[in-house]
């Protein structure tokens, strides 16, 4: 079995015992386009099996469920790959499930990550993409139509997207 089989076979494993760990109710997420609104986001700046620490400020301890993936195509990648980068990450009772990897940090004043997509919609602060990602945007920022392919670029202090180029 090829490499990126026997990964989707693990992310499909790994959903379906989300589903079955919380009896009848629905998973906390799905590995799909489905929009994943995060619990929080910041730069991965240690990681362990154990606990996870966002801007060297945030810890939280990882459960024994979590899948972590790239938010671009959903592949599932180990968590440690995703040190010194951005990320999301979903929580179920104060334990990191999920976490998606979103770019590179960019130095400079300020910090800065580039995501690009396909913009699906804009609501209440949010910027909803086709591949599941949501970003929340700097207060009074215009966001280009939707169905538009964009690059964000979002600012790691604030955590929020500070300005849109293409469309």
């Amino acid at each position: 079995m090829s490499t990126w089989r026997a990964a989707l076979a693990c992310a499909a494993a790994a959903v379906a015992l989300l589903g079955a760990c919380g009896g009848e109710s629905e998973p906390d997420f799905k590995l799909d386009s489905s929009p994943r609104v995060a619990d929080d986001e910041g730069v991965l700046t240690a990681a362990s099996r154990q606990r996870v620490t966002l801007d060297g400020e945030r810890s939280y301890e990882v459960s024994d469920e979590l899948v972590s993936f790239s938010t671009y195509d959903r592949s599932v990648q180990p968590l440690l790959g995703f040190e010194k980068r951005y990320v999301q990450v979903g929580l179920r009772d104060d334990k990191v499930i999920w976490l998606a990897g979103i770019g590179a940090v960019v130095p400079g004043e300020p910090p800065r990550v580039f995501y690009t997509g396909s913009l699906r919609r804009v609501d209440k602060g949010r910027a909803y993409f086709v591949d599941g990602t949501v970003l929340r945007l700097a207060d009074g920022l215009a966001a280009p139509p939707s169905g538009q392919k964009v690059q964000a670029r979002i600012d790691v202090k604030t955590r929020r997207v500070a300005e849109f180029v293409g469309g």
